[in-house]
């Protein structure tokens, strides 16, 4: 009985092809009341799950309606309804179903198919355009992912410490300043950008080495936007913006020892450009030559000191800006663990660069004292124009996780500091 049907459905198929030419009035598919195509041909042997409401839902739910209501592109991928009428439509179902049961009892009998080509000389179905083809990948694999093993986030802690010897008759001073930064970035790893933001706080002390209770308490606060761009040829440069607010809570030693204090607040606002380019050396071994511009323009706000009895101090607005010019060479090494399923990779940095202060604007502070109104100057002197700067980091790399140590040393003709750094990011 099976195979009498079958064969029955071969001569309809051959029979239905003769009499297709036969000019006819246009009915509208099943469920389609505007005369739009309903359904779409696919080399499947189902037809895949249409919603009846599209504004929601996985991707394929989204994107198969939009197919659909393309009602001439998917009628030039069925069939030319406007010449050949009403029995396209349905012949498109029935070559449908023959592929259903050719696949059901495969090797029975006879392709129907191939027998209808065969006697009408005809192509079998066209295939599905690129939009159908991507509803179909989806219907079978699911959402699509997108992964970017550029995306990141990470933490880094520093502890920085320094020391600023005696200038003419300005005591020499200690600080120290420990702080957080929390970042994230997105990048192209083809076109070699990146853009990320961090932000950050931190706190610390100052002691004047003249008398103890000359001190400072500070705490600052982090805003930063950085971007970079990487070329194939080894060229790159990078940019960097910072906001950095200040409070500092100043104990001063009067002549006629009492300790005022007074809360100084300030905003800092940095900016960093840089441009370096690359060179391969030797298997796993590179050399950087980087050249770039610091520019810093500070405004600290009015304030007053108290507690300090008839010597107690105005300080007057002030504004201070610096600009230094800088150029060095990195190395770097990097390689690769052996034996592990999942390779750790390393890397070791060295750094070496030389800064000019070319622009350093720091004005006299005017004070006056509150109990008599006699003004004053005050001049904070300059640590030294030029910098030395020797940067050392290693990082490891497992996976998505990467961790980096890192160590600088600047150096100035007055001043030292030492900047240790600890991070850990986490790649996607």
């Amino acid at each position: 009985m099976r195979l009498l049907t079958y064969g029955a459905l071969c001569l309809w198929l051959y029979h239905s092809n003769i009499f297709a030419a036969a000019p006819g009035a246009f009915i509208p598919a099943p469920g389609n009341p505007a005369g739009g195509a309903q359904f779409v041909p696919v080399e499947d042997d189902e037809a895949p799950d249409i919603p009846g409401d599209p504004s929601g839902g996985t991707p394929n739910e989204i994107i198969m309606p939009l197919a659909n209501n393309n009602a001439n592109l998917n009628a030039k991928e069925s069939s030319d309804f406007t010449s050949r009428g009403p029995s396209d439509s349905l012949r498109s179902r029935l070559l449908q179903l023959a592929r259903m049961v050719e696949n059901r009892y495969k090797g029975l009998v006879a392709s129907p198919l191939k027998v209808h080509n065969k006697l009408t000389n005809t192509k079998e179905a066209p295939k599905q355009n690129e939009l159908q083809n991507l509803a179909q990948k989806l219907s079978e694999d699911g959402p699509v992912e997108v992964v970017n093993e550029q995306t990141r986030i990470w933490m880094e802690a520093f502890y920085i410490t320094g020391k600023t010897k005696k200038i003419g008759d300005v005591s020499g001073l200690a600080d120290q300043n420990i702080g957080v930064l929390l970042g994230a970035q997105v990048a192209s790893e083809t076109e070699g950008w990146v853009l990320g933001a961090y932000v950050g706080s931190s706190t610390g002390a100052i002691q004047m080495d003249n008398d103890k209770r000359n001190k400072t308490k500070q705490a600052h606060k982090f805003m930063s936007l950085y971007h970079s761009l990487s070329l194939k040829n080894g060229f790159r440069y990078d940019l960097v913006a910072q906001y950095k607010p200040s409070v500092q809570n100043i104990d001063r030693l009067t002549t006629a020892g009492d300790v005022t204090n007074g809360k100084k607040k300030s905003a800092a606002f940095h900016y960093n450009a840089e441009t370096s380019y690359r060179m391969k050396l030797i298997q796993g071994l590179s050399v950087r030559p980087n050249l770039g511009l610091s520019m810093s323009l500070d405004k600290i706000k009015a304030y007053d000191e108290t507690g300090g009895s008839y010597q107690s101090n105005h300080y007057y607005e002030s504004n201070s800006k610096t600009c230094e010019v800088y150029g060095g060479i990195g190395f770097r090494h990097k390689w690769k663990g052996e034996g592990q399923k999942d390779q750790f990779v390393y890397k070791l940095t060295g750094v070496y660069e030389i800064g000019n202060e070319v622009i350093s604007k720091s004005p006299q502070v005017r004070q006056k004292m509150i109990s008599t109104g006699m003004e004053s100057k005050s001049t904070s002197p300059n640590p030294g124009k030029i910098s030395h700067y020797f940067t050392v980091y290693g990082s490891m790399q497992y996976n998505q996780l990467k961790l980096l140590a890192s160590y600088i040393l600047t150096l100035k003709r007055y001043r030292t500091k030492h900047n240790f750094g600890f991070k850990a990011e986490w790649r996607f």
